[in-house]
């Protein structure tokens, strides 16, 4: 009986009909893709022309109010106190309120500060908010 020569196909074994091992290129990824994707030169000068021009279309910073400079100066006859009382419950009770710095709030010229803790109103910062409202409601309670 003779033998039957069977001829190897390229997929089984590719040295067989004179192709080789090594596979062929990878297709790249999208990632890559957006990688090695060359950058126009006009790209990098038009990405800093539209940062430059949203600063300058950006609004400028409003100035600090009369409140604020007299906050930040201490020229506000006036502090934040940080009181503590025992509630019905036994429970301890964290709150604040205004105290004032001078003896006599009545002696306070009312003109000046009431237009000042008005204009305080529009403060959205801690504590000139705070300050603000509760200074012009007591001095109104004070001033009758």
């Amino acid at each position: 009986m003779a033998a039957l020569a069977v001829r190897a196909t390229a997929r089984e074994a590719p040295f067989a009909s004179g192709g080789s091992w090594a596979a062929g290129p990878l297709a790249p990824t999208p990632a890559q893709l957006q990688r090695d994707r060359p950058t126009p030169v006009g790209a990098a000068v038009s990405s800093t022309l539209l940062r430059r021009r949203r600063l300058l279309e950006r609004a400028p910073p409003k100035a600090a109010s009369a409140f604020k400079r007299a906050y930040d100066e201490g020229l506000l006859p006036l502090r934040v106190c940080y009181d503590r009382a025992t509630g019905a419950s036994g429970r301890q009770i964290n709150g604040r309120s205004i105290g004032w710095t001078v003896p006599d709030a009545l002696q306070l010229d009312f003109d000046h500060y009431a237009h000042l803790f008005c204009e305080g109103l529009a403060e959205t910062g801690e504590p000139l908010g705070f300050l603000a409202a509760e200074g012009l409601h007591e001095l109104l309670w004070i001033g009758g």
